[in-house]
């Protein structure tokens, strides 16, 4: 690595081989810059999650290509938004989830954490950021949206926010990223939820997964006309908001009934 700048030397103390050795250790990955965004460290978990190795990144600045982050917008951070920057002139931690690209030529999420180094005096000299591949739960997410608009589709507006409600009561067991055996506890509730209200479940969840789209197909069916007395005189007399809000709690309480006889 070359000469570290005089205005970066006070950095020497979290560069030392035992610091490296430490944070060579992490999964995350782990990268040191000094006020000028010149790379001085880059480990060995960024190594692994971004294709590029310490030789390639130290002594570049991360402007220079090394990951060309984006946000979620697609806007370019190193010319906008840096958290680097944010950290480096406020001299406070900075999250952001972000999106860099690998060496590969894809991009992945990334959940960054980039703390201000300072000297003795409280001076910024650096800054140390820590991320993360998040990709999985970033795909998650799409996925459960996915889902949502497809079972809004199946069901009753009334039905679906019972849904919810129900199944909120139990969320907070979601904050604790550790507990993925709860979380898939969890996960299995919502399954026996929506079959309760989507007849056709296994064709939303294929549809989800893009295993198969909507086609014609033959079943039988029982089909139930139902006549809402003076409905013309209820929809004419009252706004439109009030009156599908009175079919979705019409049509929660008929298909209660129908799946009970």
């Amino acid at each position: 690595m070359p000469p570290l700048p005089e205005r970066a030397r006070s950095l020497q103390g979290l560069l030392s081989p035992e610091s490296r050795a430490a944070l060579d250790h992490l999964l995350d990955g782990v990268y040191i810059v000094d006020p000028d965004h010149r790379i001085l460290f880059w480990s060995k978990g960024a190594e692994a999650l971004t294709g590029h190795s310490s030789a390639e990144a130290v002594g570049k600045r991360c402007s220079d290509g090394v990951l060309d982050h984006l946000d979620a917008n697609g806007d370019a951070l190193c010319s906008g938004a840096c958290p680097l920057t944010e950290a480096l002139t406020t001299g406070r931690p900075v999250r952001k989830r972000i999106y860099p690209l690998h060496k590969s030529g894809r991009r992945f999420a990334a959940r960054v954490h980039v703390i201000p180094v300072k000297d003795a005096s409280g001076k910024v000299v650096g800054a140390m950021e820590v991320f993360r591949d998040v990709s999985d739960e970033e795909r998650f997410y799409q996925r459960q949206r996915k889902f949502d608009r497809l079972v809004q589709q199946y069901v009753s507006k009334a039905t679906y926010d019972s849904m919810v409600e129900a199944v909120s009561k139990d969320a907070e067991i979601c904050r604790d990223q550790s507990a993925e055996e709860r979380f898939r506890e969890l996960q299995e509730q919502v399954d026996k939820t929506l079959q309760l209200h989507a007849g056709d479940y296994d064709a939303v969840l294929k549809s989800v997964c893009g295993e198969s789209a909507r086609s014609a197909g033959t079943k039988d069916l029982t089909v139930l006309f139902v006549d809402v007395v003076s409905f013309t005189h209820l929809s004419e007399h009252h706004p439109p908001a009030q009156v599908v809000e009175f079919l979705n709690q019409l049509f929660t309480l008929a298909a209660h009934i129908i799946r009970r006889h």
